[in-house]
């Protein structure tokens, strides 16, 4: 055997030895990679042989429009995780259960008798010291209800509503509901949401009660401002948290009062929208945060 092929005999081994070298590498980080949230999950278990039930609130909502209108129970479902965790020989074992079990919500029987009337109420709201306690309606679109009451009458003062965007009784983060304000008009519709620009008044009514058909809510009032129609932006749905604080701080920056609202995550905002008279196209914006939710569930 001469030295040439000697020599190649030796490359090609060589040659060989790294490339399995360099696929046992590969694999090995492919593998950490798949398994990093169950290794972050084990290094934060530090209780042995314990076991914990975590409970997922944002629950998914099996409902259409026409379950609504129809007077029936809202379905939702809730998901159980159960995670046990033992300690063998230094080993630990992670196993996960999932529970998946259905919670009916029922309508609250008071709304009965204005569903008997209009069945795009989907809820109520009051303020005590002012006279705003109406039903509220949402049809799916933001046109009629300006020039209709909640018997379908035609009526300048129209009808208190929730906007389009908005998805009727089902709640979502932030809720807005709309309604006339006429100049010299006073005590009609929505024309004492006026009222909170007075700091004393804004001060002492923070209080609102807004239920929608399946639960009782009470919401603390945290901003009020004026705003042009043409410059204002309300969101109903965030995609994150992060999202929501960002939009809170967009309207404290432009409150002309303010509580001391720091936001949460999973908080939910109530905003109430009027005419205002300030300059051409002015609008009198007021947000409330959710502090008290009670469900109608079906027994």
């Amino acid at each position: 055997m001469n030295l040439k092929f000697k020599i190649l005999i030796l490359t090609i081994l060589i040659f060989t030895l790294f490339l399995i070298s360099s696929c046992e590498t590969l694999q090995f980080q492919t593998f950490d990679f798949d398994n990093f949230d169950h290794f972050d999950h084990m290094e934060e278990t530090t209780e042995i042989e314990t076991e914990t039930i975590e409970i997922n609130e944002e629950s998914s909502i099996a409902e259409t429009a026409d379950e609504i209108e129809n007077n029936t129970t809202v379905e939702m479902t809730n998901i159980i995780n159960i995670i046990e965790t033992t300690d063998n020989n230094d080993n630990i074992n992670t196993t996960e259960k999932t529970t998946e079990y259905r919670v009916e919500y029922e309508i609250n029987p008071k709304f009965n008798a204005y569903l008997e009337i209009n069945k795009n109420i989907v809820g109520e709201i009051k303020i005590e010291g002012t006279n705003i306690d109406f039903p509220v309606v949402f049809s799916g679109e933001n046109e009629f209800y300006l020039t209709h009451d909640i018997y379908g009458n035609e009526t300048k003062y129209g009808a208190v509503f929730m906007d389009m965007i908005n998805h009727g009784a089902v709640l979502d983060r932030n809720t807005l509901i709309h309604g006339h304000n006429f100049e010299g008009k006073d005590n009609h519709i929505f024309a004492d949401l006026e009222k909170y620009k007075n700091k004393e008044f804004f001060d002492s009514h923070k209080k609102i009660i807004y239920n929608n058909l399946y639960s009782d809510m009470e919401w603390e009032v945290f901003a009020v401002y004026v705003v042009s129609s043409k410059e204002y932006e309300v969101l109903t749905g965030f995609a994150s948290d992060q999202v929501y604080f960002d939009y809170v701080e967009s309207i404290k920056s432009n409150a002309l009062f303010w509580s001391d609202y720091k936001p949460q995550p999973g908080d939910y905002m109530l905003t109430l929208n009027t005419c205002s008279y300030e300059f051409k196209g002015a609008h009198t914006m007021v947000h409330a945060k959710l502090v008290k939710k009670v469900d109608h569930i079906k027994k």
